[in-house]
């Protein structure tokens, strides 16, 4: 643990702050230095950090900036598959950047509650939230009406079915309406692999044979994390979330992370907890990585 305390802090303490910056003078930098490394010194003594934090470094001149605007460090993964602790996210979630979109790499981020979030042109970059918004299958809220409409509906609904279309449908989605999507064309490939290794999965909400809503995410143990929804039917996003949660149930599954609180998922019973609680529940709730069985899959899988 020593030597690993003397790696760290010598890290931080080569990582110069010379950001050109007009509003914000050196004695408030400092103190946001000096208060990095005590959150790093504190997370070391409390001996979570795994000692082997070799293949984590620490790099300074990433545009990446605060609440305050100030450029502060993030971590650089290397070709090792190690993350530094969650507690070491800055205040707006970002935690580390480079590393790679291998299945080992992201079912390692997935167990800590860490996450890829980046856009096109960007380097990869890895992300904790807190709070987090999360959803207990027992507590999904489903208003009289909306179970009227989702017993007599149309809709059929499927499993594994269409994981390409569901994730290509949710990127496609948001190109439509001009907003940026994390989901790149490394992304889809990415998790089309963590498909292909039973650990994404996909809900399909289909009209006759067109395919209209769906989700997708990827199964941990007892833990579901859902990724990305679309609707191009009224409600179908919504069925598609209902039938996910029945068949979670189903199969034992205990908690559902959403990761960013929207009023939509709110609605529907959604209720943030810290970073520190959903930690908690990941150690609790994921035991192993392996395939539990319980998801149908297509049977060119």
């Amino acid at each position: 643990m020593v030597t690993t305390l003397s790696i760290r802090v010598i890290s931080l303490f080569n990582c110069v702050y010379r950001e050109p910056c007009t509003k914000y003078s050196w004695f408030v930098i400092i103190p946001l230095f000096f208060g990095r490394i005590t959150s790093a010194l504190l997370v070391m003594f409390n001996s979570v950090v795994i000692t082997t934090s070799l293949a984590v470094q620490l790099r300074c001149h990433i545009s990446v900036k605060n609440s305050h605007n100030i450029i502060m460090p993030v971590f650089q993964l290397t070709e090792k598959i190690i993350f530094p602790h969650p507690d070491l996210a800055e205040e707006t979630g970002l935690l580390a950047v480079g590393g790679d979109l291998s299945v080992p790499r992201l079912i390692a981020a997935y167990r800590l509650g860490i996450f890829p979030w980046y856009s096109d042109n960007d380097p990869i970059l890895w992300w904790f939230t807190s709070p987090r918004l999360v959803l207990f299958p027992a507590e999904l809220r489903v208003t009289k009406r909306l179970n009227r409409y989702y017993k007599n509906s149309v809709l059929r609904m499927t499993i594994n079915q269409a994981f390409d279309k569901v994730i290509m449908s949710c990127a496609a989605t948001r190109r439509a309406r001009d907003e940026e999507t994390w989901i790149t064309h490394d992304m889809l490939q990415a998790y089309k692999q963590l498909h292909r290794k039973r650990y994404a999965h996909s809900v399909e909400c289909w009209h006759d044979d067109d395919l209209v809503g769906g989700l997708y995410g990827i199964a941990l143990g007892s833990v579901f994390f859902g990724e990305s929804m679309f609707s191009a039917y009224p409600n179908s996003s919504k069925l598609a979330l209902i039938y996910l949660v029945n068949f979670l149930k189903s199969n034992g599954y205990r908690l559902i992370d959403c990761q960013m609180t929207t009023d939509h998922l709110v609605s529907l019973g959604a209720r943030e907890i810290t970073g520190k609680e959903f930690q908690d529940l990941l150690k609790t709730y994921i035991h192993s990585n392996n395939y539990n069985g319980a998801w149908p899959h297509e049977e060119s899988s």
